[in-house]
């Protein structure tokens, strides 16, 4: 599993894809901004770069984007972080407890959720050969994606059943493989100022 002993610390990765101009266009497209190449959602920092697959990865480099322009109206609730053994991963992390959450219809996983910093991690097991496995196949344990919160817009319909309440995809990409922006429902009261987890 990548970095699994820095999982907790986790704040900064590397977003790369074949075509950074159209993953940008596709955030845009959700309300997202990126803005020099640089996506912040709440603490979570992505660094979108050209590479030969799309597929997230820690950013263990200096930060040179301290500062950068946070897209308005998200929170992110967690990272998500692809393995095939929850009970390694936990074990690796040392971290206890840890809170078994609803399964990911979307990804088709299980799920258990991390306390971490600077948001928990939610550890993912596939239990369908489903978008998870995909992922798994391609490039191996580590993160995948992100949970994420914001005001919904009129008509949004969270149609899979997630972890932390009604979700669903937003930047869809062609490949199975590639991250994921999973958008959560909100409450009812609105979006939640920090990465505050629903019961």
């Amino acid at each position: 599993m990548a970095s699994t002993g820095a999982v907790r610390a986790l704040g900064r990765l590397w977003w790369r894809t074949p075509d950074p101009v159209a993953l940008m266009d596709r955030l845009r497209r959700e309300g997202i901004e990126p803005h020099g190449g640089v996506l912040a959602l709440g603490p979570l920092v992505f660094r979108i770069v050209a590479g030969p697959t799309d597929q997230l990865a820690v950013d263990d480099a200096p930060a040179d984007h301290e500062g950068a322009a946070v897209a308005p109206g998200w929170a992110a609730l967690a990272i998500a972080w692809a393995t095939v053994d929850v009970a390694r991963a936990v074990a690796g992390i040392g971290a206890l407890p840890v809170d078994r959450r609803p399964r990911d219809a979307t990804l088709g996983a299980s799920v258990t959720l991390v306390p971490g910093r600077p948001v928990p991690v939610a550890l993912l097991e596939p239990d369908t050969e489903g978008r998870l496995a995909a992922m798994l196949a391609r490039h191996g344990e580590g993160p995948v994606g992100v949970y994420a919160v914001r005001a919904a817009e009129p008509g949004a319909v969270f149609g899979d059943p997630g972890p932390f309440g009604p979700q669903r995809l937003l930047a869809r990409a062609t490949a199975p493989w590639a991250p994921v922006l999973l958008q959560v429902e909100p409450p009812r009261s609105g979006v939640a100022g920090t990465a505050t987890i629903r019961p």
